[in-house]
């Protein structure tokens, strides 16, 4: 009786020591695991951490290059409303200058026409006073060199001076050696030493 006993219990044994070593392996192969999970674990979260660092730094020049590329964009804009300002001033100059060289050729020929009336109604006055004083008397004519004619009367008025007949006979007076308002009056340019 004993023997079958004895077999139990060692069947029993064995079954438990089985249990054990298998309970064991489990454990070990658990543990392992477990260790090989810790690891991969750090891995990955220091794989993270760099990748984190990578998207962060791919982000930050992502953001330099949106922000200079805005910038250029903001130029770009800028560049295109200056010159569409520059185009617009640049028609209405042109328009301006067109304009203002029509007006300028209607004035020119009206300047043209008031000096040619100018220059006649100047003719006109002139003749008109040099033909009033033919026959004119003066009592005296003093010249600029400080000559003095006495009973002078004015026998003609030429584009150059005056024909006068005076006490001693005739003489002809260059405008030149008259004073300024007998040169007013009859028009003479005459340049003054």
């Amino acid at each position: 009786m004993s023997r079958p006993d004895n077999h139990s219990e060692m069947t029993s044994l064995v079954f438990c020591l089985i249990a054990v070593v298998l309970v064991g392996v489990g454990l070990a192969i658990l543990v392992k695991r477990r260790y090989e999970y810790s690891t991969k674990l750090i891995e990955i979260q220091r794989e993270s951490i760099f990748v984190q660092a990578e998207l962060a730094d791919m982000r930050s020049k992502h953001d330099s290059k949106a922000q200079r590329l805005l910038v250029s964009e903001a130029r770009a804009s800028q560049q295109l409303i200056d010159q569409k300002n520059y185009s617009t001033a640049r028609q209405h100059d042109l328009e301006r200058r067109t304009d203002l060289t029509s007006r300028r050729a209607v004035l020119t020929e009206a300047l043209e026409k008031l000096e040619k009336e100018f220059t006649t109604c100047v003719n006109e006055n002139r003749l008109k006073a040099r033909e009033e004083a033919i026959g004119q008397k003066l009592e005296s004519l003093t010249i600029l060199s400080g000559r003095k004619y006495l009973q002078v009367t004015i026998v003609r008025v030429t584009d150059v001076g005056l024909e006068i007949r005076h006490t001693d006979g005739m003489a002809r007076i260059a405008a030149r050696d008259l004073d300024e308002s007998m040169e007013q009056r009859f028009q003479w340019a005459v340049a003054r030493r």
